[in-house]
Parts: C-alpha cells; structure tokens; sequence
C-alpha cells in the first residue's frame, strides 16, 4: 500500500491498484471533472489498475498500468 498527502487532502494506493482518495475538494483534488459533473477518481478509473499515485497542494496524479496519467484538481498552472 502506498499513500500520499496533499494540501488538504490523501490518497491511498492498494497492492492490487486500486485508488482511494479523502478529504476537502475546494479544488476537485478527489474529481475528475467540474462540479456540475463531479466523479470521484475511482470512479472514472474503474477498470484501471493505478501502478503510482502522487499528490500536491491543489491536485493529484495517478499512473495505471497501460502508461496513463489521470491528473485530478486545480488547472490554474496548466
């Protein structure tokens, strides 16, 4: 298992990939879209398998096992 600590919020990566993610969501850290159409990260990444997961103040970032970077939250710097 591995976990990462963002600004105001976690993750938690299990041996078998799957992601689990808490805390505020001020930024959408813990959605893959904006609030009128918010899901949660597991959610859209479902069928994947998350190989590495990281975490900053405003976002987050996961890598699954097919090279795929799912990015989670604020968009102010790109």
């Amino acid at each position: 298992m591995r976990a990462q600590v963002g600004g105001c919020h976690s993750a938690a990566l299990t041996s078998r990939g799957r992601l689990f993610v808490w805390g505020w969501n001020d930024k959408y850290q813990l959605t893959a879209a904006n609030s009128s159409n918010a899901t949660k990260p597991r959610e859209v990444i479902k069928d994947s398998r998350i190989l590495n997961v990281s975490c900053a103040d405003d976002h987050s970032l996961a890598v699954d096992d097919l090279g795929n970077v799912w990015a989670f939250g604020d968009n102010l710097k790109g």
